[in-house]
């Protein structure tokens, strides 16, 4: 009976970047050192998971986490591997509609972390717009459905880079 193939998630855009293979608990990265930390982690990955694919979250999120992600993934794809890119937002409204069983509403705004005290903002609908905002909401309106294995079930995506449309107003 063949290997099944395996996701393999590589989240490098987040203050808390991470690394996980399909359903298991992720593998938090520290952020210094991160360039030189993810490929032994991603290859000790591929080891476990001899069939993997990947999803490079692509962004909003900080450049050089972004820039990092993408190059991992680039790197993967030129060795042969099957490599797509993911939105984070499109992440959050796969796990809503998996949640509720309904698309996300327009009405709805979705908020990810991005560097000290800014968030990412966009609407619920379709879109990749993103704003930040200088004034960190309290930390309970992270906490929500949207788990790191929710990006297995965002749709693929390019692997060209996210930074936000409307990018970085008030930083």
């Amino acid at each position: 009976m063949p290997v099944p193939e395996t996701i393999i998630l590589i989240n490098t855009v987040s203050p808390t970047p991470l690394i996980a293979a399909g359903g298991d608990e992720p593998v938090v990265l520290q952020q210094r050192g991160l360039a030189e930390t993810l490929v032994p982690m991603v290859q000790g990955m591929m080891v476990q998971h001899p069939r993997s694919v990947f999803r490079i979250v692509r962004g909003p999120g900080s450049f050089t986490g972004i820039r990092i992600g993408l190059a991992v993934g680039l790197a993967l794809r030129l060795s042969g591997y099957s490599v797509q890119g993911v939105n984070a937002f499109d992440a959050l409204r796969a796990c809503w509609l998996r949640t509720h069983g309904t698309p996300m509403p327009d009405d709805q705004t979705m908020m990810l972390p991005f560097y000290k005290d800014h968030v990412f903002l966009t609407r619920g609908g379709e879109g990749e717009d993103a704003l930040t905002i200088t004034n960190t909401p309290p930390a309970s309106c992270f906490q929500g459905p949207a788990l790191p294995t929710d990006y297995h079930h965002a749709p693929a995506a390019p692997l060209t880079p996210l930074y936000g449309r409307a990018s970085y107003v008030g930083v």
